[in-house]
């Protein structure tokens, strides 16, 4: 017999752990934030945070029912593991396979054969790894897949696979239990902060080790005893838990300091909002969340996450171009009547108890194998390349296809993660590259050049971040990006360091107290400058690769697919080679000046006859915004022969003439 655990007046003890509306409303507060944001990051720039709203009333809600149960001598594995499947599985397979249909029918090869990955990954509740791996969540190139948001799902699952056994180990020891999820959101938090600080954002944002805090956070409030407070105090939380939730979905990003978390304030506000309104004293400020239309939508919320990303992300992508107003009415009106179909004909009939168990688990599992199946089969096939002209297939590889340091090729070097290309130990590296992603996609080229000379290869990349003293892109990367500098400095067999990253970022840099210099691009010179001089002082010689024409958008995306649409690219493929160099002349005019460096400039071999081209020869130079492609590689690697000029060898049109 389990003894029991909490206290009556617990929240999680008994009957005050029923239905609350206000629940239903804060439910609605996080899938309506999601929803905006995902609709333009300018409409709401926290309002992701609403993620993390959902994983602090998970964290409650459910550590409420384990905990009720194991105190009361009842609790079962294999129960709990059931009511998760009638609450999560139906409903996520309803929308994984209008999903499937729809992509199958109009994403191209490359994004279809990823989609495929990621609905497998989706079907394992490991999707967070997945997109971990597969890129940045706030990147451009997001919005081509449709699954993105099953991230958050692979994160809850797998809290609930250990969760529960956590429950089961030490439920005779109430204390213990508390400490030790104490402990646990505690040792999470701490990692996700050093993770943020460390330049490890990506996986801080995907995996459970660095989410669990959010969730644990939840379930902490279930071992606190049941507020007694007087009206006044209750409306006095309130206001503040409000004005602190607005402030996070509104705008987190810009007033939350890093390494925070910017969940931060989000997560303790809606903590803060579960406890007061655990009391039950009515106030005026809890009426709201309790409305018919807030409640509405907190019901169907589940349904409505599930739905709404796949309905943006495959009209943006079939439209090429962004929707207008009427469209966004119609895509909102479209995913909430799928999520109010979804939540009336699958939720509730499956979550029913008269819905048998064996039925249940028999539907599930042989439609997750069939959606397994199709995942598969657009793998195995790379897409089904053969169903579009050639040309639309070869822009679409392209995307993507910019180099990043695999994790094989990662070692940490002198205390910061860096990248090997050689045999042997880092510290024997001949060269090291130094710089963010920026550096790393270009690495493919100094690889084989080094091989060929019998080299070593080092770089050490800050992703994110730009290889600056005193000023950078946030205040937290100052600190990253001068331990990588001091490493690339003190490297004992290094003679040569070569310096890249992207040019556009002088808008964005900020000094140590977060505060823009006056003059941007004066301060990305003195910053460089500063970068320069370390290392020339430890008698490194440095090569600085310059400044490219980028196209700032997603270019082997949008060209494939209005060309595979029938529909006007809406961007340019060529920039004036004048607007290139009036942007970039401060920098090239500077660099080119200082005689104790090699200034190697990449864009005299893509700016030919006025202009510089995104493309070449039908194929796409960039594989997303801003990062070499695959394909451009060729086009740039004469720029590093050290044998060629100062264009380092033949320009694009000598090229494209000679082809």
């Amino acid at each position: 017999m389990i003894p029991k655990l909490l206290s009556d007046n617990a929240p999680g003890a008994g009957k005050p752990h029923g239905y609350r509306r206000d629940i239903d409303g804060l439910r609605a507060i996080a899938v309506l934030s999601v929803v905006a944001f995902h609709f333009g990051e300018h409409f709401m720039p926290g309002g992701y945070l609403g993620v993390d709203v959902f994983f602090v009333l998970s964290g409650y809600l459910i550590t409420g029912i384990i905990v009720r149960e194991a105190g009361e001598g009842r609790f079962s594995i294999a129960r709990f593991y059931e009511r998760r499947i009638r609450r999560i599985a139906p409903a996520l397979l309803f929308a994984l396979t209008a999903t499937t249909g729809f992509a199958a029918l109009i994403l191209l090869p490359l994004d279809l054969e990823g989609y495929g990955e990621s609905l497998i990954a989706s079907l394992a509740f490991v999707a967070n790894i997945y997109f971990w791996r597969d890129g940045n969540y706030f990147a451009q190139g997001s919005e081509t897949k449709p699954l993105l948001h099953i991230w958050s799902l692979g994160v809850e699952e797998q809290f609930y696979i250990f969760f529960p056994l956590l429950v089961m180990l030490l439920a005779s020891r109430k204390g213990w239990l508390f400490a030790t999820v104490v402990g646990t959101v505690a040792a999470s938090f701490v990692l996700n902060v050093w993770s943020l600080r460390a330049g490890y954002a990506s996986p801080a944002f995907y995996l459970l080790p660095t989410r669990a805090w959010e969730l644990g956070a939840g379930a902490l409030l279930v071992f606190l005893p049941k507020p007694a407070i007087a009206r006044g105090t209750a409306e006095a939380l309130m206001a503040i838990s409000y004005v602190m939730l607005i402030a996070a979905i509104i705008a987190a990003p810009l007033w939350v300091p890093h390494p925070i978390p910017t969940a931060l304030p989000a997560v303790f506000a809606t903590a803060l909002l579960i406890w007061v309104g655990s009391a039950g004293t009515p106030t005026a400020l809890s009426g709201p969340l309790k409305t018919a239309p807030m409640v509405g939508v907190g019901l169907i919320s589940y349904s409505l996450y599930l739905w709404h990303w796949p309905v943006i992300v495959l009209a943006k992508y079939y439209l090429v171009d962004a929707p207008g107003p009427l469209m966004i009415l119609a895509l909102l009106a479209a995913m909430f009547l799928a999520a109010w179909a979804s939540w009336r004909f699958v939720e509730k009939p499956f979550r029913s108890k008269d819905f048998p168990v064996r039925k249940l688990y028999w539907i599930t599992g042989g439609w997750a194998l069939a959606l397994a199946l199709a995942g598969l089969a657009f793998v195995q096939s790379g897409g089904f390349p053969s169903r579009l002209p050639q040309s639309v297939a070869q822009l679409n590889a392209a995307i993507g296809s910019h180099y990043r340091c695999s994790l094989a090729d990662t070692k940490v070097y002198a205390g910061v993660r860096s990248c090997w290309f050689g045999e042997g130990d880092p510290a024997t590296a001949d060269t090291v590259l130094l710089g963010n992603s920026h550096a790393q996609m270009y690495a493919p080229i100094l690889r084989d050049q080094a091989e060929t000379r019998g080299e070593n290869l080092l770089m050490i990349p800050a992703n994110g971040c730009a290889p600056l003293t005193g000023i950078n892109i946030r205040p937290g990367c100052i600190a990253v990006a001068e331990a990588n500098i001091e490493a690339a400095a003190k490297h004992p067999e290094a003679d040569t360091v070569m310096i890249a990253f992207a040019w556009h970022i002088a808008e964005d840099l900020v000094d140590p107290s977060g505060e823009a210099p006056a003059d941007p691009a004066q301060a990305l010179i003195a910053g460089l400058d500063r970068t320069i001089d370390t290392l020339r002082a430890e008698g490194k010689q440095v090569v600085v690769v310059g400044p490219i024409a980028v196209p700032d958008y997603e270019l082997p995306s949008v060209v494939s697919r209005a060309n595979a649409f029938g529909r006007d690219n809406p961007y340019p493929i060529e920039r004036a080679e004048s607007d290139f160099l009036s942007e970039f002349a401060p920098y090239l005019d500077h660099f080119r000046a200082r005689g104790d460096i090699k200034l190697l400039e990449p864009h005299r071999v893509q700016c030919q006859d006025g202009v510089c081209r995104y493309m070449a020869d039908g194929k796409s130079l960039f594989a997303d915004k801003t990062h070499i492609s695959r394909d451009g590689l060729e086009v740039f690697a004469p720029v590093f022969d050290p044998e060629n000029s100062v264009a380092r060898g033949r320009t694009l049109s000598e090229k494209e003439d000679a082809q």
